[in-house]
C-alpha cells in the first residue's frame, strides 16, 4: 500500500506542475494541493513496516 501512495503523490505533484504551466487552471492547482496533502496524511498513518506485518 506504501509503494502505491507514494506512486500516486509522484503522479499527483506531476499533474500540479502541468497545470501550473497552463496559467488559467488555479482550481485545478489548488485540488491538486488538496489531493497531495491527503496523500502524505495516508502516507504518514501507513508506514512502510506495516506493509510487512500479517493481517
Amino acid at each position: 500500500m506504501h509503494d502505491q501512495l507514494v506512486q500516486l503523490r509522484e503522479k499527483l505533484q506531476a499533474a500540479k506542475d502541468v497545470a501550473k504551466q497552463r496559467h488559467r487552471m488555479g482550481m485545478v492547482v489548488y485540488l491538486l494541493d488538496m489531493a497531495i496533502a491527503e496523500t502524505d496524511e495516508e502516507i504518514d498513518r501507513n508506514p512502510m513496516k506495516q506493509e510487512n506485518e500479517p493481517r
